[in-house]
C-alpha cells in the first residue's frame, strides 16, 4: 500500500488460539487449549506452549508422563518467555514435569 496524502487506516488483528499449544508427538498437533493438549498426548508426550497466559484450569488424572515445556513465539522455533496458567492446576494421576511454566 502507497500513501501519497494524509489518511486514516484501520488494522484489526485476530489472536490465533487455534495454534497456541503444540503436542509434540511426531505429528505436531495444535489445540486451542492445554487441558484438550493434554487429553490428547501419548506417554511421555511434550506439550509446547507459546508465551502467552492461558485462562483455564487444568485438570490432569490420566495415568501418563507429559511435559509441558512453554515461552515460545509463535511459530515454536524460539523461547522468547514463560507461559502463564491463570488457573487451578491439579494432579490427581501420572506425573507431569513444568518447564519454563508459571502458575498463578
Amino acid at each position: 500500500m502507497t500513501l501519497d496524502t494524509d489518511a486514516s487506516i484501520t488494522a484489526a488483528f485476530t489472536y490465533d488460539i487455534a495454534h497456541q499449544v503444540r503436542v509434540d508427538d511426531g505429528s505436531s498437533n495444535y489445540y486451542p487449549s492445554i487441558q484438550s493438549a493434554y487429553d490428547a498426548a501419548a506417554e511421555n508426550g511434550v506439550i509446547r506452549l507459546w508465551a502467552t497466559t492461558y485462562n483455564e484450569s487444568l485438570s490432569c488424572s490420566r495415568p501418563v508422563t507429559i511435559t509441558l515445556q512453554g515461552g515460545y513465539d509463535s511459530n515454536y522455533s524460539t523461547l522468547i518467555g514463560e507461559p502463564v496458567l491463570n488457573g487451578a492446576l491439579t494432579v490427581t494421576d501420572g506425573t507431569l514435569i513444568l518447564d519454563g511454566f508459571s502458575i498463578r
